[in-house]
């Protein structure tokens, strides 16, 4: 009986069962609930930054990933990065529309280790949240799934700059008195889950 019942939670693992499982093994090889949504999890920079001009803009990525578990595998925190161009030139309406990026990222764990990822990032600009969904290519958890939510608030430069100033700039990358949208302050609004 022992040994019947270990092979039931293995084969739960392996398939990703749910709590309607026997063993109620869980649903998630890592599940990480924090930051909460209250307090901000990380960052997207957008360089040379938004503005009336449109422009090609390099994102670069850093959430932050706590409260993660099981935390054997983890040690229990990690932090996703990323960089990557886009393909066309961008402009403040990058945040009034819907856009998919689909690039590769790598989360290092606290013990050292490293998931390399494959996933597409989608902005809803309107209601300003940007899912993550794609899988785990490489390195610890390789083959799994990944999806989160987040909640991004936009940034002008230089402070105190308003969106709408910095949207009505039409100065070029490097031009004096530019004013643009650099960054993106990310806020959890659904845990990462690798499963």
């Amino acid at each position: 009986m022992r040994a019947t019942r270990k092979f039931v939670l293995v084969l739960v693992v392996v398939l990703g069962g749910g709590a309607g499982s026997p063993s109620g093994a869980a649903s998630f090889v890592q599940k990480c609930n924090a930051p909460r949504v209250s307090t901000q999890s990380g960052r997207i920079n957008l360089t040379p930054g938004l503005n009336g001009q449109p422009a090609r803009q390099t994102l670069d990525v850093r959430v932050s990933l706590f409260e993660c578990s099981p935390d054997r595998t983890s040690r229990g925190s990690g932090t996703f990065k990323s960089t990557f161009p886009t393909e066309q030139a961008r402009a403040c309406g990058l945040l009034s529309s819907t856009t998919a990026f689909n690039l590769k990222g790598t989360v290092v764990w606290k013990n050292g280790h490293t998931s390399t990822l494959a996933i597409t990032l989608t902005l809803e600009g309107r209601s300003r949240t940007v899912a993550v969904t794609g899988q785990v290519t490489g390195g610890e958890f390789n083959g799994h799934k990944v999806r989160a939510e987040y909640h991004v608030k936009p940034v002008a430069s230089p402070y105190p700059t308003s969106l709408k100033a910095a949207c009505a700039n039409k100065v070029k990358a490097n031009g004096g008195g530019r004013k643009s949208i650099v960054s993106l302050e990310t806020f959890s609004t659904k845990p990462f889950v690798i499963a």
